[in-house]
């Protein structure tokens, strides 16, 4: 949801605009710009294209609380990281005479991933250099940016498979790319997707209140569903695991999301056209089967075991932790009531073991990591999913990857064995109190 999304027919802002996150999701008019459109039975819905269209990645957002406008940082601090680095973006306000060096992507994450993947293409071939050689570019996604990227740099541009198999690995994304940074990737999906898929979504207290069924009409959302084979949903009481939560039977007899009896009004308000209620949650229906049929191919095209990155790839991952973070969902058989009552350490979104694909997820412990990602180095923070694109200390750790280079002495402090003027380390006490008050003693934020 980090990119700002406009109506071209009114130009009108439906998310991220300035003056609240998104209209009011009560009003049908607004519920229909904030889905996506839903197809006649027997046609695919994610071929379908709708007014709405990425406008720009939100350096910051706005909310409304009690009609005060309180604006939230979203990519604004990793945009400033970057900027100190020598990157300046062509969304940048101030980019004066400097030479544009940076392409932040913006894409409408409502849509089937795939879309974004093809995107990102186009977008990737229009702004690098006509003669660049092969590994020219740095890639830096966060979030579902991530999944984005990994499927494009594994597959290029292709699509899955009609019949539900593999498509090629042949790394054909990963040709553009040298250096590539992950920052918290759902790489197993994240357990809030599933809450808000069942039960709907708000963003905070006194903040909209988005239904199932919209959320519902959103094919990004399935993508990030946990995994089956990692026993995050068991049933009430028994503790047994459900056995297959993207089958469409279980959401119908559930009562989930667009299978529900509470989507019928959310139905009525996307399909104004559509008289007939029967036909409505027909084709509600069928919008549901195909993007939890899309989701669990896309899962299964990204947990492909790799056993290596091509020559000129290197992959460094980014991982959230510290912070209580939903893990499982306990649901009744009866009632099809889906509670979220068990969390695990993460950065309160995605799960460590979801960051990093951990395959022991679901099993009895044991020592040594199981994933069948590959990446070059991993960074483990105490921050939370946004908080994590603006930590200094992932800032310094990115300057170093993206750069590799040394700083001149000059831009040092000076270190214990260094001649001239310098901070003791042990000082009967005073050592800490004299560095608390040394004007080069704290973090500098022009040395990252």
């Amino acid at each position: 949801m980090g990119s700002r999304l406009v109506d071209l027919a009114s130009g009108a802002s439906v998310w991220g605009g300035p003056d609240g996150l998104s209209p009011d999701p009560r009003v049908a008019r607004n519920l229909a710009l904030l889905a996506l459109p839903i197809a006649p039975e027997g046609e695919p819905s994610r071929h379908l294209r709708d007014a709405i269209v990425p406008d720009s990645v939100l350096r910051a957002a706005t909310a409304r609380v009690l009609g005060v406008p309180v604006e939230i940082e979203v990519y604004g601090g990793i945009a400033n990281m970057l900027r100190l680095g020598g990157w300046v973006a062509d969304d940048d306000p101030d980019i004066g005479e400097e030479k544009i060096n940076s392409y932040p992507f913006a894409y409408d994450w409502r849509r089937d991933l795939l879309d974004s993947v093809n995107a990102f293409d186009r977008f990737v071939l229009t702004h690098e250099a006509p003669d660049a050689a092969p590994h020219s570019m740095d890639l830096l996604a966060h979030s579902m940016g991530t999944l984005i990227a990994r499927y494009y740099l594994m597959y290029g541009t292709q699509d899955l498979p009609e019949d539900g198999s593999l498509p090629e690995l042949t790394w054909a994304g990963a040709e553009h790319f040298s250096k590539v940074v992950f920052i918290a990737p759902p790489n197993a999906g994240s357990m809030a997707a599933l809450d808000n898929l069942v039960n709907g979504k708000t963003l905070g207290p006194l903040q909209p209140f988005y239904p199932a069924a919209l959320v519902g009409t959103h094919f990004s959302t399935y993508a990030l569903m946990p995994r089956n084979r990692h026993n995050r949903v068991t049933w009430t009481g028994s503790g047994e695991r459900v056995p297959d939560i993207y089958d469409p039977a279980l959401w119908e007899e559930m009562g989930w999301g667009l299978a529900g009896p509470d989507a019928d009004e959310v139905l009525a308000d996307l399909m104004p056209d559509e008289p007939d209620p029967a036909v409505r949650r027909a084709r509600g229906r069928a919008f549901l089967a195909e993007a939890l049929m899309r989701a669990k191919q896309f899962h299964a095209a990204l947990d492909r075991p790799v056993e290596a990155l091509p020559p000129g790839l290197d992959i460094h991952m980014v991982v959230g932790g510290g912070y209580t973070t939903p893990a499982g969902a306990s649901v009744d058989r009866v009632t099809g009531e889906l509670v979220v009552d068990r969390f695990e350490e993460g950065d309160g979104i995605v799960l460590r073991a979801s960051s990093l694909l951990d395959e022991r997820q679901g099993k009895p412990y044991t020592y040594g990591l199981d994933t069948p990602l590959k990446f070059s180095s991993v960074l483990f923070l105490p921050e939370e999913h946004v908080a994590l694109t603006q930590s200094a200390v992932l800032g310094d750790n990115l300057l170093f990857w993206l750069i590799e280079g040394q700083r001149t002495r000059e831009s040092l402090r000076p270190g214990p064995l260094a001649p001239g003027p310098r901070i003791p380390l042990l000082s009967g006490g005073g050592g800490a109190a004299a560095a608390a008050t040394e004007p080069n003693a704290g973090d500098d934020d022009t040395d990252r």
